[in-house]
């Protein structure tokens, strides 16, 4: 695995895209399968379940695929983030123990 130094974007994510590709398929898979043997009338709450047990494992995989690529597509941490949060936090411990050395 490559690392990477302080506030420079890595350029290659830590779960490869096959894993998420094939994470997709088998829930794709998975939904047909439990989609063919909903029974034909009176299944509103069949789909109900359905359309909930699909949506829970598709969000938490673009969650996981966002959060393993900050740089880039909803979630996009700038690269100098970590620097400017560690100064904040420097400047409030300072303010508010004087006397006190940074642990």
């Amino acid at each position: 695995m490559l690392r990477r130094t302080r506030g420079t974007p890595d350029p290659t994510a830590s779960i490869p895209s096959a894993i998420l590709w094939l994470l997709l398929a088998t829930l794709t898979i998975t939904v047909i399968s439990l989609g063919i043997c909903l029974p034909r009338k009176n299944n509103c709450g069949q789909i109900t379940t359905l359309v909930a047990i699909t949506a829970l494992p598709t969000t938490t995989l673009c969650i996981i695929r966002d959060v393993d690529r900050p740089f880039e597509d909803i979630i996009n941490v700038e690269p100098t983030a970590i620097t400017e949060a560690e100064r904040q936090a420097t400047r409030d411990f300072l303010t508010n123990h004087p006397a006190t050395e940074l642990p």
